[in-house]
This record gives structure tokens, C-alpha cells and sequence, in this order.
């Protein structure tokens, strides 16, 4: 049961990042040999390739955060194992996976830009307030 379980999972995902990523390529017409920011504003600060163990280390801490974590965990409480399940597996793949590949795209296609100032440049000063974390720097003299 566990293995045919596992088994299952692990064909999900396969399948989706087969079909369903190449379908989000096709739909957001990504052209792999674009440049990146990080090759030609290259300053060694904030815009510096990284190697592909690297990236992906940032990508999964980032989306192993407690939304992912506690969300199916309350599911698995409240309703049992399956809905939670389905949370892991419908929400990494259509909700985590897919947003997470736009904003890469759309920041890649704004100069390396984040979220934040990206709304700002099509929605307005508001839009910026609201996707841009507050956060405080620290002046160094």
C-alpha cells in the first residue's frame, strides 16, 4: 500500500514536470538562450551567476517554507491524510511550482527586478507598497 503510494507520488511528479512545465514554458514562450541578468549586470553583488546546486538550494528553501509545511499538516488534522495529500500534490505543482516559475520569468524579463518594483512599473506606487517587503538597511559607513 505504501509502496504503490509512493510509487504513485513519484509518477505525479514526474508527469507534471514533464508535461505541465514544458506547457508553462510554451504559455509564457520562454526563449532558453536569452541571457540572464545575472551574466550582463553582472556586479558581484546583488546580479552573480550561481552554480545549479546553489540555485537550487535557495529555490527549495524558499519554497519549503511553513505555508507549505503547516497548511497540509492542518489538513491531515482536521480531515485526514488524503485532503492533505492532495494539498502537497496539487499545491506544489499548480499553486508553489507555477508561481514560482512566473515571477522567475517575469523578474529574468524586467532586468532581474523583484515582484515589488515590478508592480509598481504596471500597477502604480500602491501595488508597490503591498508586494514589496518592508525591510531596513543597515548604513554602512
Amino acid at each position: 500500500m505504501l509502496l504503490g503510494l509512493f510509487l504513485f507520488i513519484c509518477l505525479f511528479f514526474y508527469l507534471a514536470y514533464r508535461f505541465y512545465a514544458g506547457y508553462l514554458e510554451r504559455v509564457l514562450e520562454v526563449d532558453k538562450s536569452q541571457i540572464t541578468p545575472a551574466h550582463f549586470m553582472r556586479d558581484r553583488v546583488d546580479y552573480d551567476p550561481a552554480p545549479r546546486l546553489i540555485l537550487f538550494g535557495h529555490h527549495f528553501s524558499a519554497i519549503a517554507g511553513s505555508g507549505p509545511i503547516v497548511g497540509p499538516i492542518i489538513a491531515a488534522l482536521a480531515f485526514g491524510w488524503a485532503p492533505a495529500l492532495l494539498w502537497i500534490l496539487l499545491g506544489c505543482v499548480f499553486l508553489g511550482a507555477t508561481f514560482d516559475y512566473v515571477s522567475i520569468i517575469a523578474s529574468i524579463r524586467n532586468q532581474g527586478k523583484s515582484l515589488g518594483q515590478i508592480a509598481r512599473n504596471f500597477m502604480g506606487g500602491f501595488s508597490y507598497k503591498v508586494f514589496q517587503p518592508k525591510m531596513q538597511y543597515n548604513k554602512v559607513v
